[in-house]
This record gives structure tokens, C-alpha cells and sequence, in this order.
């Protein structure tokens, strides 16, 4: 029994020391001379709340998210505040060409994702995980600054490591959601994410809660592409409306690349779908090749 016990014991440490914070992002070589283009989308499709109003309710958006991410047709996207039960079970229910990587942000693996989505026929998965936005990303976790300043909730960026099947290409793509309150937080998460990005081509999307003029973007700007900037043929102006539409105003949601990848095009997707807005936020895609 006493020895039971030991081995026991021994084996807790030995799993315990295996977390996802001693894992680093596993990139192979890319051996591929061959250019790859793609288009990414990024999506915050807006969370499940209790609302009065029925436009703020999934049951009567999701037919326009559904429509903005067929009519777009990316290779591969994120979104942004899809709960797991609900969000998620229904895009990969309806979206059937798309693979999809998601992990909840709280400790059962459940509540909001970032998940990612890519198309099965396209290419191979070589690897994928989550980690939360803190000191301990290996698991559930919140943010807490030095000062005791606190992100609102726990935040987390998801990954997938994918190789184009026809050209053999690898690359990274990241999709995440910074805290809406910390600006420390969002600097933290920034640094963080730079840290653990590897390979030799990288997509970060998300909703990063944050203008080009904050610390944590500059942060991200310092080593990594804004393709809203980039690339040749551009849109500006706000992605996130609350449901008023409109043009005007300053953008928080970004697709960043590596500065080896060169974009093309930027869109922001501002259509109505049966009179009312698919969410809260408008989807941004680019077109990308690298």
C-alpha cells in the first residue's frame, strides 16, 4: 500500500511538471519555395447575453454570421466570445468544409472560446493548444498585475500549426481576445504572445480591445505587420459599432502577420443580413501570401 502511495505520488509530480507552459508551439522546418496565398478572417460574433433586445440574441444572428463567413469564404478564421455550448457546436454544425480547434477559457473547458477554424481539404493540422493570458498559461488563470490591477475575466489566445497541402507551406495562426478593462493586462497579453509565436510565417487575429495608439498595440506593431496598413487595397474605420453600424471611428479589431507576409487586401464586412447586424462587430478579413 505505502509503495502504491509513492508511485502515486511520484507520477502526480511527473504529469504535474508536464503543463502547457513547458510546451513550447512545435513549428517543423518549412523546406517549401513554393508562394502560398490565403485569405483570414477575424470575428468577434458577440457572447450569449440576456437581452430585451432580439437582434442581440444568437438565434436571430447567426444565419448573418453563417452568410458573412460563406459569402467571405476564408481559409482560415477566428472569432472571438464563441461559448463553447453554443457558438461553437453551431458553427462546426453548420460550417462542415472547416476543422475546428476551440477551448473554453473556463475551468471545465467551457463559456467563451477563440476558436479557430480551417478548411479540412486544404490543409494538415501539425499542431494546436490554448493558453491563458497570465503568469501561469498553462491553465485557468486571470491576470493580476504586480499592483494588484486585475483583468475583468480570464483571456486566452488559441493556436494551430497548418501546412497547405499543395504547396507543402507551414505557418502559424494565433486568434485571441484582450481584456476589455487592463490596459496592463493587454500589454502583458501582448508580450506573452510574442513570446510564445515561433515558425517562420505567423497570423495573429483577434479582438485586441485596444486602438493603434496604446501600448499594447505598438508592442505587437514593433515586430509584427498591420495588414490594414499593408496591404495595397485597404478600408479604415471602426469595427466595433454595438450595433449602430456606421463608418467612423477608430478600429480595435487587427489581423497581424509576420513582416514576411504581404497583404493584398483588407476588408471590413459592414453589411446588414435581413435587416439587422450578424454582431456587434464587423468581420475583417485579408488576403495574404507569403
Amino acid at each position: 500500500m505505502k509503495k502504491t502511495a509513492i508511485l502515486l505520488l511520484c507520477l502526480f509530480f511527473v504529469f504535474a511538471g508536464c503543463t502547457a507552459k513547458d510546451i513550447e508551439i512545435d513549428v517543423p522546418e518549412n523546406t517549401s519555395t513554393e508562394t502560398l496565398a490565403i485569405r483570414v478572417l477575424s470575428f468577434n460574433i458577440r457572447t450569449c447575453t440576456v437581452s430585451s433586445d432580439k437582434y442581440d440574441e444568437w438565434d436571430t444572428r447567426k444565419e448573418g454570421v453563417y452568410t458573412v463567413i460563406g459569402t467571405v469564404s476564408p481559409d482560415v478564421f477566428g472569432v472571438q466570445e464563441a461559448r463553447m455550448n453554443v457558438h461553437v457546436k453551431d458553427l462546426k454544425k453548420t460550417l462542415t468544409e472547416y476543422a475546428c480547434i476551440a477551448r473554453g477559457r473556463e475551468k471545465t473547458d467551457s463559456g467563451e472560446s477563440c476558436a479557430v477554424f480551417y478548411k479540412k481539404d486544404k490543409f494538415d493540422l501539425l499542431d494546436e493548444g490554448t493558453f491563458w493570458l497570465s503568469a501561469t498559461p498553462e491553465g485557468y488563470s486571470i491576470n493580476q498585475a504586480e499592483d494588484g490591477e486585475q483583468a475583468a475575466c480570464p483571456r486566452i489566445c488559441t493556436f494551430a500549426v497548418l501546412r497547405e497541402k499543395s504547396t507543402q507551406k507551414v505557418f502559424v495562426f494565433m486568434n485571441t481576445h484582450l481584456d476589455h478593462k487592463s490596459e496592463k493586462a493587454r500589454i502583458f497579453a501582448a508580450d506573452l504572445i510574442l513570446e510564445k509565436m515561433k515558425g517562420d510565417y505567423c497570423i495573429l487575429t483577434g479582438d485586441f480591445n485596444t486602438t493603434s495608439d496604446s501600448a499594447a498595440y505598438q508592442k505587437i506593431r514593433s515586430v509584427l505587420s498591420d495588414t490594414r496598413i499593408t496591404a495595397t487595397e485597404t478600408a479604415s474605420g471602426k469595427t466595433f459599432h454595438a450595433y449602430n453600424g456606421g463608418v467612423e471611428g477608430t478600429p480595435i479589431d487587427f489581423i497581424f502577420t509576420t513582416q514576411n507576409i504581404s497583404a493584398t487586401k483588407f476588408c471590413i464586412e459592414r453589411e446588414k443580413y435581413n435587416g439587422y447586424y450578424p454582431s456587434d462587430h464587423y468581420a475583417i478579413w485579408a488576403d495574404i501570401n507569403f
